[in-house]
């Protein structure tokens, strides 16, 4: 149906185009999806108001400005969200007003379109509007139109009607049709009530996207759903409800490809455009601004796209002319552009050394684009060789990898990759301590490397806890650390070369995540193993929530949690970690990259602190040593800078009584009141007025009388005996605290905090408790977007509704008190349910972390916390690699239907 109006010879029309849904779609509350495209030539400014009401009331309930200033952004989209509830047959009303500004030889136009449907409750309804030129010697709008209706005294869109295919003007009224769905909220398109389907009644999935605990799948009719962890809506279903069943994105046109991240998802669709939706805190979504979607969104600025990529807070595509952009966390996808390089990009930006590129993957730490020739080039970081070039070294921009001549696709995981050739045989190259390349060993490789055995792969897809090989024939080979039993062979035990996946005869999709692994067969069939704690395998395995305890540790004086682990001292001086034992932080060899269950540091005794940092560990002994273990390439435990999986003295440390760990450094208190630091000192967190790196203690100048000191990822601030607070390093987000954000060498007083009583750093922010009970805290904002002034908190700012407070600790963009009731509150971002309410919602103020009441000490990590309460340590948040203990592991090892 077409509405038109017709001035000096030229018709403007707006086309709606409803689109009906198959039957058995569940959706969240009512919503209509508008999406808005138009062929008005780029020499026309094109601006679309849209509002929307219920008929016959003057309440706008939404609003929305599109403007195409001279360059083609379109389509647009957006949701209206008319009203949680309603009677059945209310009537909406949505009214686009158009402006078209003057063209070459076209006057400017202004007109109005309106739209009706009926309110459903709980049915969201499609909606899409095509503004294009009609008549004239551009007719693609109404069909059949009659000259002498093109003219100015035909005016349908003022009767409130549109124009007919016979050229006639007929009512305007537009009805929706409402998609039929499941009324079960847990359910989505599927075969009804029984939870399995059988041959022929299944989705036929051709393609699988697994992020970290979220799993999608594409069929062929181009239609996506997803299922498991929805924390930051990275289900794309317009809820943040978690799925253990498979849930319909609503895209606007069919999906040619997807993608997905450690919490987003990315589709490129008919048309070259790409949407995208989940997480969005480093503007992984590409849509300029660094607020998750639970739907889908567009990237307006991107158009012509020919395949796409995701990797951790990292999504990339490759355009139609051989380039590569890229967007989101793009220093840790290794995309380098300028000088100094940008970390964090919320919209595309174009991969150097790229020209040439038919594909795309990337991961945190680099990422590799399959040229056209066959060849393969990667960037990025390069500690373990992941670039496949021979050599160690990281690279700005992409450079040829090894002995990979006739790739035909190339798969990325967090610090390895594998390419599988023409010949069928498989080739992967950098880090393999637990397996991960498949060549029968687990020594490490720069050079790419034949994966034992396989000669007949069709497809290949790298994983950080296994990856796979899916063979001629459908039958499926895998490999790894086997993480959660990701490998699938009924084990958890790693796996250097290939092992056969039971049960598969015609697999025709392989997807591998970081610790789920799953496959497509022929038969419609899909089938997942491995992590099942979020619901990603799909199999109705109900998500793990909210506060647990960590088992296998007790008697427990102290706890510590780090990036992504946590450590406690017991009160015979023992230490004991748990969670990912990247670069040995656990003090102990863990077979498969991590441990769920608390694991005893080898040789240390009598400590009397620790601090469990970003990826050191440190333990003070009761007589004034300090032994250290996990990294120490930066020079941070000495000299020797190899990384130590089992704990050893720090040389040169004495009579210390405090110490703690940033990203590259560590420092120390010792009983005098100084502060002594090593490592890498790039911001100047050594604070003796150079950025000179030393493998050496150095003393921090001119500070005596510390009471207390912590470390964020490049600052580090001292509370001193009188209770004021000086901080020196990194000062980008405004965590030193005076004013401005210049990083300081030497120490720096805080602005107008008052007397301190406690303080605490997390990655980028500090915060303190007064001596009234009250908290201030400065630096990053985890709220507002890196980089945004809005994000710099220069000087200490209250924290609302906190006045008993006894213990603060700072995570990575999150903070927790610990109240005099022995309560928990935590306040910031809570994509991985960090704040520990049950929720994933976000909070400026504090929030009571559910079921912890009489604790005695709180800990926050990366995006993690813990607390000891009765006796027990119990911990909230992030749940991958056994970061929470035990009790939240739940896996299958061998492969289970997924229950559409």
């Amino acid at each position: 149906m077409r509405m038109r109006l017709t001035i000096a010879q030229r018709i403007l029309s707006l086309a709606f185009v409803v689109v009906a849904a198959p039957v058995g779609c569940v959706f969240p509350p009512t919503q209509v999806f508008v999406v808005l495209d138009t062929d008005v030539p780029v020499d026309r400014t094109v601006s679309i108001r849209v509002t929307a009401r219920a008929v016959g009331s003057s309440s706008t309930v939404m609003s929305a400005m599109f403007v195409r200033p001279g360059a083609l952004v379109f389509p647009a989209s957006f949701g209206i969200v008319p009203r949680a509830d309603g009677p059945r047959d209310e009537r909406i009303e949505v009214f686009f007003d158009v402006d078209v500004g003057a063209g070459t030889s076209a006057p400017p136009v202004h007109f109005r379109r309106t739209a009706r449907f009926s309110f459903v409750p709980r049915q969201p309804q499609l909606l899409r509007a095509f503004l294009s030129i009609a008549c004239g010697n551009m007719a693609t709008g109404c069909r059949n139109v009659p000259a002498d209706q093109c003219t100015v005294s035909a005016f349908c869109d003022e009767r409130n009607e549109t124009c007919g295919d016979d050229g006639r003007c007929v009512p305007a009224d537009v009805m929706l049709t409402p998609w039929d769905g499941n009324p079960d909220a847990n359910r989505s398109d599927g075969p009804g009530d029984s939870g399995t389907c059988s041959s022929g009644t299944c989705p036929t999935v051709v393609q699988l996207a697994l992020g970290t605990s979220h799993t999608c799948a594409r069929t062929s009719d181009g239609t996506v759903y997803c299922w498991g962890d929805n924390r930051s809506g990275q289900l794309g279903d317009g809820s943040l409800t978690s799925r253990n069943r498979p849930a319909r994105v609503t895209l606007p046109v069919r999906a040619l490809r997807i993608a997905a991240g450690a919490r987003h998802t990315c589709a490129l669709v008919e048309g070259g455009h790409v949407w995208c939706w989940g997480a969005n805190e480093v503007g992984q979504l590409g849509d300029a601004v660094a607020i998750y979607h639970d739907a889908p969104t567009v990237i307006a600025s991107l158009a012509g796209v020919s395949e796409i990529g995701a990797g951790d807070e990292t999504s990339c595509a490759v355009m139609v002319d051989g380039t590569v952009q890229c967007w989101g966390d793009i220093n840790q996808g290794g995309v380098q552009t300028g000088t100094p390089p940008p970390i964090r990009s919320a919209t595309p930006m174009a991969v150097a050394g790229i020209a040439n590129a038919m594909a795309v993957d990337v991961s945190s730490q680099f990422g590799c684009a399959l040229l056209r020739d066959g060849r393969v080039s990667c960037w990025g970081f390069n500690y373990y060789g992941q670039l496949g070039d021979g050599t160690t070294t990281s690279r700005r921009s992409a450079a040829a990898v090894l002995s990979v001549s006739t790739a035909q696709r190339v798969s990325v995981a967090t610090s390895h990759a594998c390419a599988r050739r023409t010949d069928g045989s498989v080739w992967c190259w950098g880090a393999n301590g637990g397996g991960e390349l498949g060549i029968g060993t687990t020594v490490p490789t720069a050079p790419p490397t034949a994966v034992v055995g396989i000669v007949d792969a069709t497809e290949v897809a790298a994983g950080e806890a296994a990856s796979c090989a899916l063979r001629s024939g459908g039958a499926i080979a895998c490999w790894g650390t086997n993480l959660r039993g990701a490998v699938g062979d009924g084990t958890t035990s790693p796996r250097a070369s290939p092992a056969v996946v039971p049960g598969f005869v015609g697999a025709a999709a392989i997807g591998a995540g970081i610790s789920h692994t799953c496959a497509a067969t022929s038969n419609a069939a899909t089938r997942c193993w491995g992590d099942a704690s979020l619901g990603q395998l799909g199999d109705d395995t109900a998500p793990v929530l909210g506060p647990v305890v960590v088992p296998g540790i007790s008697n427990v004086s102290e706890i510590s949690a780090g990036e992504v682990h946590t450590c406690a001292r017991r009160t015979d001086g023992t230490v004991a970690c748990w969670g990912w034992s990247n670069d040995g932080v656990l003090g102990a060899p863990a077979a498969s990259g991590y441990s769920a269950t608390p694991v005893t540091a080898s040789g240390v005794a009598n400590a009397v602190r620790i601090d469990s940092g970003e990826w050191t560990v440190l333990a003070v002994l009761m007589d004034g040593r300090v032994m250290g273990w996990g990294r120490a390439r930066d020079g941070q435990l000495g000299p020797d800078m190899t990384s130590r999986v089992t704990p050893t003295l720090v040389p040169g440390l004495s009579t210390v009584v405090e110490a703690h760990s940033g990203s590259g450094d560590v420092c120390v208190r010792r009983m005098d009141g100084t502060i002594a630091c090593l490592g890498r000192n790039f911001y100047g967190q050594h604070g003796n007025g150079t950025r000179t790196a030393s493998a050496t203690p150095v003393n921090v100048t001119m500070l005596t009388g510390v009471a207390e000191f912590s470390m964020g990822n490049a600052s580090t601030c001292a509370r001193l005996t009188g209770g004021t607070v000086q901080c020196w390093g990194s000062n980008l987000n405004g965590q030193i605290g005076d004013g401005s954000t210049a990083s300081r060498l030497v120490p720096t007083s805080v602005n107008a905090l008052g007397s301190v009583r406690q303080i605490s750093s997390g990655w980028a922010q500090t915060c303190a408790v007064l001596v009234g009970g009250g908290v201030s805290c400065w630096g990053y904002d985890g709220l507002a977007p890196w980089g945004s002034p809005m994000g710099a908190r220069t000087t200490p700012v209250a924290i609302a509704s906190l006045s008993t407070v006894v213990e603060v600790r700072a995570g990575g963009d999150f903070a927790c008190a610990r109240n005099t009731d022995g309560t928990v509150g935590c306040w910031g971002p809570n994509d991985r349910g960090q704040l520990g309410d049950g929720t994933t919602l976000a909070s400026r103020v504090p929030v009571q972390v559910r079921g912890i009441s009489g604790a005695t000490q709180v800990t926050a990590g990366g995006q993690h916390a813990c607390a000891i309460a009765g006796g027990m340590v119990r911990c909230w948040g992030d749940r991958r690699g056994g970061i929470l203990g035990a009790a939240s592991e739940v896996s299958r090892t061998t492969p289970g239907d997924v229950r559409w």
